[in-house]
């Protein structure tokens, strides 16, 4: 297929374009190194976009949020902690987590780019152990979508959104293991960590060890 725009050997800011690195959705893709040695594919839009074109593997961003959150004295606070982490799974193709967040087109509103309003918005209502949660999991990290919740509120919210199929009955993985007498959180966990969601269901501990059973076994 004939690439539209030829971009290899490009500068975009801080990322030099070093070669077409496959297609998604019939769009080129391209492979970048970035000035702080940061590797990342982004793809022509993302490069060419004439007002908010990607200029970095996400270190530009990071270092301006990060000089505008110490003129406030907020860098070392909690809160902060949790913004640098959301924006980092959300924009850092490089980070741990991206592909369940980023790299699923899940972002990070325009407002929340800066700490300060990040912190105006959110500030109400936390306190230590409580994490930042999307009340719609397909949703952006935007005031209307984000509470604070503890981390059992979290994996209930997330239950709520994935639904698995035993013995022809569909429901979702909550409901399904307080029928069955699984523990969701455990479950939860582990479709979080990228397991299909029916291992996940059907993981057991066995003896110290995980053993993945047939549902056969599981519905006796």
């Amino acid at each position: 297929m004939k690439v539209t725009h030829d971009l290899n050997g490009l500068q975009f800011g801080r990322l030099c374009v070093i070669r077409e690195n496959g297609r998604l959705n019939k769009r080129a893709m391209w492979l970048c190194k970035c000035e702080c040695g940061n590797e990342v594919t982004l793809s022509s839009n993302r490069l060419l976009h004439k007002k908010c074109g990607t200029k970095s593997c996400g270190c530009l961003r990071n270092e301006k949020a990060k000089e505008r959150a110490t003129k406030h004295g907020l860098s070392k606070s909690p809160i902060y902690t949790i913004w640098e982490s959301m924006r980092k799974r959300c924009n850092n193709p490089n980070a741990k987590r991206y592909d369940r967040y980023g790299g699923r087109g899940i972002e990070v509103c325009e407002r929340w780019n800066d700490f300060k309003n990040f912190h105006d918005d959110m500030i109400e209502g936390h306190h230590e152990g409580l994490t930042i949660d999307r009340i719609d999991n397909d949703g952006n990290y935007e005031p209307s979508n984000c509470r604070w919740a503890t981390q059992q509120e979290q994996m209930s919210n997330y239950s709520r959104n994935v639904f698995i199929t035993i013995k022809g009955e569909t429901d979702t993985v909550k409901n399904m293991c307080i029928k069955y007498n699984i523990p969701y959180d455990k479950t939860v966990r582990r479709i979080k960590r990228g397991m299909d969601p029916l291992t996940a269901f059907t993981a057991v501990f066995r003896n110290g060890t995980n053993e993945i059973i047939s549902e056969s076994q599981l519905i006796k």
